[in-house]
């Protein structure tokens, strides 16, 4: 499965998501709040299917991933962290790649591919794609890479107080 995700400037939606037909297969939409970010991830029908929380900092910040019908997991991003910075809580696999660029993968404990991840260079400068050769693990690969996507397209450095 392919997905292409788009910056969007609508209210309220951080990304478009589309399959490789170019349709729409998820909306992320934010909902900021005084701790935190929400995100939130609804068919095209608007059927919420996951939610994201992320709380911290552009520097340091931890996603909380909740998706119906499954046990949840986290990302731990540190990009200031060469061996690890990218982990994933709840689940065996393992970050590859370079963050900075947006190029990575996750495999599992067995070596096996879950997800690629990588810039697609489209009108808004801010689209990404992502391969995920066994559909079971779409909606979790799609959740991460909005975790971590949003890391430098949401996430605003707060104004410190004066």
């Amino acid at each position: 499965m392919k997905f292409y995700f788009r910056r969007d400037s609508g209210d309220n939606v951080a990304y478009c998501v589309y399959d490789e037909s170019g349709k729409p297969a998820f909306l992320i939409k934010t909902n900021g709040q005084q701790l935190g970010l929400k995100l939130i991830v609804v068919t095209p029908h608007e059927v919420p299917v996951a939610r994201l929380h992320i709380l911290g900092m552009r520097e340091l910040y931890h996603c909380g991933i909740s998706i119906e019908g499954q046990t949840g997991m986290q990302v731990v991003l540190n990009p200031v962290s060469r061996q690890h910075p990218v982990r994933i809580r709840g689940r065996d696999w393992r970050f590859r790649g370079n963050l900075i660029d947006r190029s990575f993968d996750f495999v599992d404990s067995y070596g096996s591919l879950i997800m690629t991840h990588s810039s697609a260079y489209g009108v808004s400068g801010n689209d990404y794609v992502l391969v995920v050769p066994d559909e079971r693990h779409a909606l979790e690969s799609v959740c991460i890479a909005a975790a971590v996507d949003c890391q430098e397209q949401i996430l605003q450095p707060a104004p410190l107080p004066v």
